[in-house]
């Protein structure tokens, strides 16, 4: 998506209404290795110059890759160190769980750009589901946010664990404030609204027409040159019927284990003969 300005406009009882005007900029991004670091000729520690498909160096030295070249620390010639992080297969990691109060959190909040996509999330049994459930509840309900870190084949991670606008759960990866290359954003303090600000957007809201299925579909050349496919059936599982399910268990558990406690009470209580 390409940095430009938008004007926001409806259409309001057939007429067109300009709403706002904005400015869609460059997000928050990640300092890149080629910012911290050189690629020099690996035999005469020099800069190679680029043509036809090599890299050549005035030493008679050439490769068809970046890779044969040496990766150094910017303007030295010391060997640039990547070393794995991960270990056996990488397959399966241990990511560490911190919370953090979004007061906290929105103080730093110039690096909290998603790097990446984010990431959907899947649980492979009923205990981590309801853990799921009560992390996001958690943060939802007492003004926290959920961060996560972990380790990659060559790099930490670091990301929230949060929800997308229409409740699923999700992995956001963000930048540290160590490498990030800050963006210019608009913050909203919702703590400083007004009853009076939200009477106003309830009844402001009310002019912009609703969306319909058309408006979330493309006509561009994407659909004109492929074939159009049909959605996908969903695969989201809804944890709701789990919890409810859990719910159900806990509740016969409870009372099974109140009962034993009960006669074992009244065993202990129970006068000899």
């Amino acid at each position: 998506m390409k940095a430009r300005k938008l004007v926001l406009q409806a259409v309001v009882m057939g007429f067109s209404a300009n709403i706002a005007t904005i400015k869609i900029g460059n997000p928050a991004k990640e300092r890149a290795l080629s910012d911290y670091t050189d690629l020099l000729c690996p035999q005469d520690k020099k800069k190679p110059h680029y043509e036809t498909s090599h890299y050549r160096c005035d030493c008679g030295f050439s490769t068809t890759t970046w890779q044969g070249l040496a990766r150094v620390l910017k303007g030295t010639t010391t060997p640039f160190e990547m070393p794995t992080l991960t270990k056996g297969n990488g397959e399966v990691e241990i990511a560490k769980i911190f919370k953090m109060t979004l007061a906290a959190f929105a103080k730093i909040s110039d690096y909290v750009d998603a790097k990446d996509a984010e990431h959907p999330v899947t649980a492979e049994d009923e205990g981590s589901i309801v853990n799921l459930y009560k992390l996001i509840v958690a943060q939802t309900e007492t003004g926290h946010v959920i961060i996560l870190k972990w380790n990659d084949t060559k790099e930490e991670i670091i990301a929230l664990l949060t929800t997308t606008l229409s409740g699923k759960i999700v992995v956001r990866k963000i930048i540290p404030p160590n490498l990030v290359i800050v963006g210019e954003s608009l913050m909203l303090d919702q703590s400083k609204m007004t009853k009076q600000d939200i009477e106003e957007a309830k009844l402001f809201l009310k002019q912009i027409p609703d969306a319909t299925d058309e408006v979330l579909t493309v006509t561009d050349y994407r659909m004109k040159q492929f074939e159009v496919h049909q959605p996908e059936e969903s695969k989201v599982t809804a944890i709701g019927a789990i919890m409810e399910k859990a719910r159900a268990r806990k509740e016969i558990v409870d009372k099974t284990t109140k009962r034993e406690i009960i006669v074992q009470t009244q065993t202990k209580k129970k006068p000899k003969k």
